[in-house]
């Protein structure tokens, strides 16, 4: 999910709470109005009589079945969107070809910039395969503690990398 709405200035909601068992859709006596609402909210009560020790769905919208490391991912990825979205940031968001980067972007593979009081690049690769990516300027990726400064970046197969420019 965050390779989903990150390189689109958006942040997952992390729903949390009192676990979305389904158990609604199945009380005795009650005429139920048929249709995949229903058929989701009864497969949630079937999963849920299996796995009474999770993990847990926490609403209709959550991952289904639930996450056991949902929490823990969704801290690691906020921790990296905060420098992002800053007050007062500007966001270009699916850049095409520019002086950003050195090539044209490969199919299925979507840049966008955050500018505030740093510059930050988002590459996010939607394909099967790992692309190589090269930009212009000198960048950093934060989140790897051996990240070097550098323009050439492999982003793996349906994953995203978050880059800040080197001053």
């Amino acid at each position: 999910m965050f390779l989903h709405t990150i390189p689109y200035m958006q942040f997952p909601v992390l729903l949390a709470g009192r676990p979305f068992t389904g158990e609604r859709a199945v009380i005795p006596g009650v005429d139920y109005q048929p249709g995949a609402l229903l058929d989701q909210w009864r497969e949630r009560w079937r999963y849920h009589q299996t796995h009474p020790d999770g993990p847990y769905s926490y609403g209709p919208w959550d991952s289904f079945p639930g996450r056991p490391n949902a929490r823990a991912a969704h801290a690691r990825w906020l921790k990296q969107y905060y420098p992002l979205v800053e007050p007062g940031t500007y966001a270009y968001l699916e850049i095409g070809n520019s002086d950003l980067i050195a090539h044209p972007l490969p199919a299925n593979v979507v840049a966008s910039v955050f500018t505030n009081l740093e510059i930050h690049m988002v590459l996010a690769n939607y394909s099967k395969s790992p692309v190589r990516i090269e930009t212009t300027h000198t960048y950093v990726a934060p989140s790897q503690a051996s990240s070097a400064p550098g323009n050439a970046w492999t982003v793996s197969p349906r994953s995203l990398l978050i880059l800040r420019r080197s001053s």
